[in-house]
């Protein structure tokens, strides 16, 4: 298969901000363009978008659905699921998990995953500062400093922080920080597979 070298990004008008973000986490990458449509500009257009152009659907949807049954999953745990059928992939929430053990394990994953980031930020801040190190060893890996934007808001606005200082029903705090860890793991773990993928 042919790797084409821009990816769009498809999801809902409410999620915008969060495909926004997947965009600039694969844009980090200098080969790969990225534009974000509106499930209803994909529809629009679809009659011009070939069979081979890759697409990331960020969320279920009517289009996404057709993928999801065929689709080969690479990572399915408490309730994100993401993965890829060909050019395109799905990235989206299954379920919001309602047994409080299973809440519980995955409160203490997301955080212990955004402890370990913060760290990795500021020790690779520290070195900066220090100048003890080169500085091809100075660099983190891409993804870490998208993460990093996404889980500590340190360029864009705030797309994810939206559980601070707020009192929100549980299933919708668990539901906005699956999205927020969906979109991490998926730029650390998923994008690079998914575009190997694309060219075997």
């Amino acid at each position: 298969m042919a790797f084409a070298e821009s990816i769009i990004v498809v999801t809902q008008p409410k999620m915008a901000k969060v495909g926004r973000a997947l965009v600039h986490g694969i844009t980090i990458n200098e080969k790969i363009k990225a534009s974000l449509y509106t499930l209803k500009q994909y529809k629009h257009n679809e009659n011009q978008i070939t069979g081979r152009q890759p697409v990331i659907f960020f969320g279920k949807n009517e289009v996404s659905e057709s993928y999801i049954e065929g689709m080969h999953v690479e990572y399915a745990k408490y309730g994100i699921k993401w993965g890829w059928n060909g050019p395109k992939a799905m990235v989206f929430i299954e379920y919001t998990p309602d047994d409080e053990n299973e809440r519980m394990d995955f409160k203490e994953e997301f955080y212990q995953f955004k402890k370990d980031i913060a760290k990795h930020l500021a020790l690779q801040e520290e070195r900066k500062q220090k100048k003890k190190e080169k500085e091809e060893t100075d660099k983190a890996p891409w993804y870490f400093g998208v993460i990093g934007i996404v889980m500590f808001k340190r360029v864009l606005p705030p797309i994810f922080i939206w559980i601070l200082g707020k009192k929100i029903f549980i299933s919708k705090e668990i539901r906005k920080m699956q999205m927020q860890y969906a979109i991490a793991l998926f730029l650390r773990d998923g994008l690079s597979k998914y575009i190997k993928q694309l060219s075997e």
